[in-house]
């Protein structure tokens, strides 16, 4: 067996689709947000972007779980600690982006959730058996 074989198949296609929604929501983020602002702005607008549609797409899987649940509300509540606190965010390279920017992030996350959550759903339904 090849180090890359475990790379195949349904874990490749998912990492894929994860991934590019991610990617895709993240890209749309800085390019909406540097409409708006500096480079610094968008980039952490992008940053807060992929961070959660990561945790959303997270949530798509497990949401049911509590303990899923409270660490995402938890690093929600530690990035926007990190994120809008001028010392914190100077110290992490980011700054604060104020609600346009969070409108910005939260809606290209929620869009690259649901974009990964439906090719998924998609991909399940064409490759499973159908009732006999």
């Amino acid at each position: 067996m090849a180090a890359t074989d475990w790379l195949t198949g349904p874990l490749r296609r998912i990492l894929l689709i994860r991934g590019g929604a991610t990617a895709g929501g993240a890209s749309a983020a800085w390019l909406l947000a540097r409409l708006t602002g500096s480079r610094r702005r968008a980039s952490t607008v992008a940053l807060l972007a992929l961070v959660g549609a990561q945790l959303g797409q997270t949530l798509t899987l497990a949401g049911r779980d509590p303990l899923v649940i409270t660490t995402a509300i938890a690093s929600v509540v530690v990035l926007a600690v990190l994120v809008q606190m001028p010392v914190l965010s100077a110290l992490f390279g980011s700054r604060p982006v104020g609600p346009v920017g969070w409108c910005i992030a939260l809606g290209a996350a929620g869009a690259a959730t649901f974009a990964a959550w439906r090719a998924a759903r998609r991909h399940s339904a064409q490759t499973s058996p159908g009732p006999r």
